[in-house]
C-alpha cells in the first residue's frame, strides 16, 4: 500500500507521504501546481482555495511572458476546463 499526501515542501518542490517516503518533483514540475490540483480534486476544495496556492504568499509571481510562473498559471485555467467538462 502506498501512502497518501503528508506534506509539500514548496520551497523544494517535494512531497512527503504518510508511509514516511518523499520525492522531489521533476524539474518543470511545480509543487503549487501540485497542491492546486490536490486541494482542489483530491480534498474537494474550491477554485479560490486551490488558485490560492498560486499566490505571492507562496513566492508565486506569475507575471505574463516574463516570469517563469506564468506557464502554471495557464497550466492551471486550461486543467479548470478540463475538469468542469469532466463534471
Amino acid at each position: 500500500m502506498t501512502g497518501t499526501i503528508k506534506a509539500i515542501d514548496k520551497a523544494h518542490d517535494s512531497i512527503k507521504l504518510t508511509d514516511g517516503k518523499s520525492f522531489t518533483l521533476p524539474e518543470g514540475i511545480e509543487a503549487g501546481l501540485i497542491s492546486a490540483i490536490y486541494i482542489n480534486r483530491i480534498a474537494g476544495e474550491g477554485e479560490r482555495e486551490a488558485e490560492g496556492q498560486l499566490s505571492f504568499y507562496y513566492g508565486h509571481v506569475a507575471i505574463p511572458v516574463i516570469a517563469q510562473a506564468w506557464p502554471m498559471d495557464v497550466s492551471w485555467e486550461d486543467l479548470e476546463e478540463h475538469f468542469e467538462r469532466k463534471s
